[in-house]
């Protein structure tokens, strides 16, 4: 009742807006993915960019624009919660806001968590806010936070706990949305006081766990998602303290990655132990921390070995990547390819992934999709419905897996009451699609309209902006 009351105060301080011609969805199949149900027959009304009323015997307002919803489904819109904008190549800002955004938009994800932020994404994030650019909602982190030093661009060295204060100072007056916290920090203190300042700052966490810390450790904390697997894999076996010190040793001492990581995918196939990682799954269910797989990512780079896998499992890599990014990819792909044992231990590793994030589902742990793209030839809006399906060929069920692209990402970043949900008084984010996507989650792939922010873009609208994304990308 309050949040109506709220709503209906919104409209009332914009009658401007709220006098724009509604759409009106009739007689569509609405899908509840909290409950898993479907409310048949629904006449769904958008005003603006609010859903204002749902009910089968609802008239549509005088002057609607009506679209005919029979046989259809109504969902809420996408998110993909952990992306990444590539401005180390030749038009890397251009190819991220006429590429990367029309590219989600046409494959219903109306929602992105930048994990890589800067002030660019910051204003970016302005201009779709006010329309100025037509893309999905976006949310920016901090630039990465890490305790060692380094050359990456957009990256943070916090030298010190004082230093760490003040950077986080920084980073919260300037409207990002979260910090992104990144795996090596020798120095434990340093690390308190990053965690300590972005409590003050009502600044949420969530990234790499850091080597030196297990999982359940980052949670309390204060992660509120955990990125990857790392840390959740290594919770997932019978000797957890010995692979965090090995990890850590890895971190500080700066050994190859590559080089170490056979040892480590061995020990962990080897020490399974799904009983242990129910400790960690109760704690996080009870904190509210999330789990965010990102398993595409592993499945490219087990397919790296192969010259031309990830055009021949990829169709639409070559056909909507742009010849600066591809030549970046290939230039990432090649350290892979000299690192023949690195791809063996990725597909072991990957089989260890599926048991854990069965676990993760069965023990209640809330997902979230993401998929690290545009890295290792993923395409951005594409790679999300690659990691649903994924995720369900794994053995997650399909309301969960919707809920990990919707309902979960709103609770996550804390707007529950305003998105992952087709209910009156949330902001008009959604798909209409002509087929249930919970029988078969790759349903979500066929859509009819997408609705973001309250703008109805058809069938043929969409089709328009991967026509644009391909004429840019050739």
């Amino acid at each position: 009742m309050l949040r109506l009351l709220a709503f209906l105060l919104l409209l009332v301080s914009f009658p401007g807006r709220a006098q724009q011609p509604a759409t009106v969805i009739q007689q569509v199949n609405v899908v509840d993915v909290r409950s898993g149900r479907i409310m048949k027959e629904q006449t769904v009304v958008l005003q603006g960019r609010y859903i204002t009323r749902i009910g089968r015997r609802v008239s549509p307002p005088a002057g609607a624009v009506v679209i005919d919803g029979r046989g259809k489904y109504l969902m809420p819109g996408l998110w993909d919660m952990h992306f990444h904008m590539r401005d180390n190549i030749d038009r890397g800002w251009e190819i991220n806001e006429t590429v990367s955004l029309p590219l989600m938009l046409a494959n219903g994800v109306t929602g992105v968590r930048y994990m890589a932020g800067n002030a660019g994404l910051l204003d970016l994030r302005r201009k779709v806010e006010s329309g100025q650019v037509l893309g999905p909602r976006l949310v920016v982190s901090t630039p990465i936070l890490q305790g060692r030093p380094t050359k990456q661009k957009h990256h943070y060295y916090l030298s010190s706990p004082a230093r760490a204060r003040r950077a986080i100072d920084s980073l919260a007056s300037l409207g990002y949305d979260l910090a992104k916290v990144y795996t090596c920090w020798p120095d434990p203190a340093v690390l308190q006081a990053t965690a300590q300042a972005c409590r003050r700052n009502r600044l949420p966490m969530a990234g790499h766990v850091p080597a030196t810390l297990t999982a359940a450790q980052a949670v309390k904390l204060g992660f509120s998602s955990l990125e990857h697997l790392h840390g959740i894999r290594e919770a997932y076996t019978s000797t957890e303290a010995a692979l965090v010190a090995f990890n850590a040793d890895v971190c500080i001492t700066r050994r190859s990655l590559f080089k170490a990581l056979d040892s480590i995918t061995h020990q962990l196939v080897t020490h399974y132990d799904a009983k242990e990682g129910a400790r960690l799954a109760r704690l996080m269910k009870r904190r509210g921390a999330y789990a965010t797989p990102t398993q595409v990512v592993v499945d490219n780079v087990a397919l790296s070995d192969q010259a031309d896998s990830l055009i021949q499992f990829h169709p639409h890599y070559a056909r909507y990547t742009p010849p600066e990014l591809q030549a970046q990819l290939r230039k990432e792909q090649a350290p892979v390819l000299e690192a023949r044992t690195l791809v063996g231990a990725v597909k072991s590793e990957n089989a260890f992934a599926e048991k854990v994030i069965r676990e993760l589902h069965r023990q209640g742990v809330p997902l979230l999709i993401g998929t690290d793209a545009p890295i290792v030839a993923l395409v951005p809006g594409f790679a999300v419905h690659d990691e649903m399906e994924r995720l369900a060929r794994i053995g997650v069920s399909s309301r969960a897996v919707l809920q990990a692209a919707t309902l979960h990402p709103a609770r996550q970043l804390g707007r529950s009451r305003e998105l992952g949900q087709v209910a009156v008084g949330m902001l008009a984010d959604l798909l209409l699609l002509n087929a249930n996507p919970l029988e078969d989650v790759s349903h979500t792939r066929q859509l009819a309209a997408v609705v973001v922010n309250g703008r109805v873009l058809q069938q043929n609208e969409l089709n328009r902006l991967l026509e644009e994304v391909q004429a840019r990308s050739h």
